[in-house]
């Protein structure tokens, strides 16, 4: 069912920008979300324009000084925007099977010889980025709970920042390092795609399930314009979930991310 036709307000922006965290990297990135900007201009008759960085970190900034309007963040990437910039929640993700949560991993290639995670000391290990929910928090926070602890600084014989999930699972598959961050739904994304085969990397490790990310808002936004953009996002056409390669997009709060605070928290303090 077609929704409605959203009326231009008069106290909106003639443009608003959309922040994407660099999961596969920016030019691709924009690629798998230019649907959705698209979807969104024909709703709201306002241009959306795109924007990346090289890293989570920058997004925040760009929220932190409005250069951008609204962002798709990480669980982590989110509680941190919030605390730091005051962004506000406009809609959660699903995945393709219609859940708002996923696990997050600890990969290797098929070749590298390291059959179990009693295997991984001394060996080269790939994060995302600092600020990654599923790339960095989850398996550091792993590490921490160990008796004993994993420091990985000494624990691993070098420590590397692949700077998008796409990067860090060929790292993998290439043998580049022995070891990997990620999630379980990047890797379907991949398979799917043809950039790698089932079975090119193998799981050691698998979290518990911690909540998709979401669209937010900055601060100072009309009201009704984020009200509009968060009817429309709830109501996603099927191409663009395809190109997304998520099952669209729910209702979310604040309290869905106590989970990650509590993983930081652990973090913290061990």
């Amino acid at each position: 069912m077609l929704l409605p036709q959203i009326s231009f307000a008069s106290n909106w922006p003639s443009e608003i920008k959309l922040g994407l965290i660099p999961i596969e990297g920016g030019s691709n990135e924009k690629e798998r979300f230019t649907p959705l900007a698209e979807y969104l201009e024909k709703k709201l008759k306002i241009k959306v324009k795109l924007f990346s960085a090289s890293d989570y970190a920058g997004i925040i900034t760009a929220l932190e000084h409005d250069h951008i309007d609204f962002a798709y963040l990480g669980a982590k990437t989110y509680i941190e925007a919030y605390t730091k910039t005051g962004a506000k929640i406009v809609v959660m993700e699903l995945n393709e099977k219609g859940f708002s949560g996923y696990k997050g991993v600890i990969i290797t290639g098929k070749n590298s010889g390291i059959n179990s995670i009693k295997d991984i000391k001394g060996k080269t290990f790939a994060f995302i980025d600092p600020n990654s929910t599923s790339g960095y928090l989850i398996q550091v926070a792993y590490f921490k709970s160990l008796n004993p602890p994993i420091e990985p600084r000494s624990y691993f014989k070098e420590l590397k920042f692949a700077g998008s999930h796409v990067a860090a699972i060929l790292s993998a598959k290439n043998l580049l390092v022995d070891l990997a961050a990620t999630n379980e739904i990047d890797i379907e994304r991949m398979i799917e795609s043809g950039q790698i085969a089932k079975g090119d990397v193998r799981t050691l490790w698998t979290s518990e399930l911690v909540p998709q990310g979401a669209i937010v808002a900055r601060k100072g936004l009309p009201p009704d314009l984020v009200k509009a953009i968060q009817k429309a996002l709830l109501k996603v056409p099927s191409h663009v979930k395809a190109k997304l390669q998520d099952g669209g997009f729910k209702l979310g709060k604040d309290s869905d991310y106590d989970y990650v605070r509590y993983l930081m928290k652990i973090k913290e303090q061990l």
